[in-house]
């Protein structure tokens, strides 16, 4: 796999290819640009199949370099400083994101997505939804928005408004769609989830260990503190949300 690192730090690009050549045999070359106008130039001239993209950058940041290319059938990963509003939007649609200073660990989990992503030779649809979410960007926030899992041996697609819960697996969670029999097992931690449904009034971490829909409650049971969900989980309330999971039923 080729390589493209776009980023105007000289520091960040250099240590993302050392990590890259030191953890991630599977990248043969690195190319590396130190501004978007560069990156359009070498995107098109090289053809990576995995593009490593900065956010913030002087006169043409991430988000335009985007909005240029057009189709493309690369692979894309955000590598930023951690930003709550824009990491919210990024994680519905990109293969993965890093947070700077990047771990070794998380880029070789985010290689690896791109290299399944490419197997599943859906590479194609993911960057549509990804620019569909970069124009969406400040438009009333939507259960309708698409979401993406990406699993060892799978990328699943799905809607938003069909996510019923999320439950805790040590560094890892199970994710229920409405549409999928069984839970999807998510290389990605509560917290990460937690923080990307921000701003979404449906969702609510009701218990340390899980993230429900309240679109999806179908009761909750005084008695044993628990919402009982569309599926038939019974969900685990803690004694401190219980108030509060209240009030927000009764406003959906």
């Amino acid at each position: 796999m080729t390589a493209l690192l776009i980023d105007d730090e000289p520091q960040a690009r250099d240590a993302l290819a050392t990590l890259l050549t030191t953890y991630c045999p599977g990248i043969e070359q690195i190319v590396m640009a130190n501004n978007g106008e560069t990156g359009l130039e070498l995107i098109r001239q090289k053809h990576p199949d995995l593009v490593f993209l900065d956010v913030e950058m002087p006169d043409l940041d991430g988000f335009e370099v985007l909005r240029r290319l057009g189709k493309t059938d690369f692979a894309l990963v955000f590598v930023t400083a951690y930003n709550r509003h824009a990491v919210q939007a990024f994680e519905f649609s990109a293969v993965d994101f890093l947070l700077k200073p990047v771990e070794a660990a998380r880029l070789v989990q985010a290689v690896h997505k791109a290299s399944e992503l490419q197997r599943a030779h859906q590479t194609l649809e993911q960057y549509q939804l990804l620019l569909e979410m970069v124009n969406q960007q400040g438009n009333p926030v939507s259960l309708d928005h698409r979401i993406v899992f990406a699993m060892q041996n799978e990328i699943v697609f799905g809607w938003l408004r069909n996510l019923v819960w999320i439950d805790a697996d040590t560094n890892m969670c199970y994710v229920k769609l409405a549409d999928h029999d069984k839970p999807l097992h998510i290389a990605r931690s509560i917290g990460e989830y937690e923080k990307q449904f921000e701003g979404y009034d449906n969702f609510m971490r009701v218990h340390r260990s899980n993230i429900v829909n309240l679109h999806h409650a179908k009761k909750y049971l005084r008695d044993d503190g628990v919402l009982l969900m569309t599926d038939g989980l019974k969900v685990p309330v803690a004694a401190n949300k219980r108030e509060e999971v209240l009030k927000r039923l009764q406003e959906h």
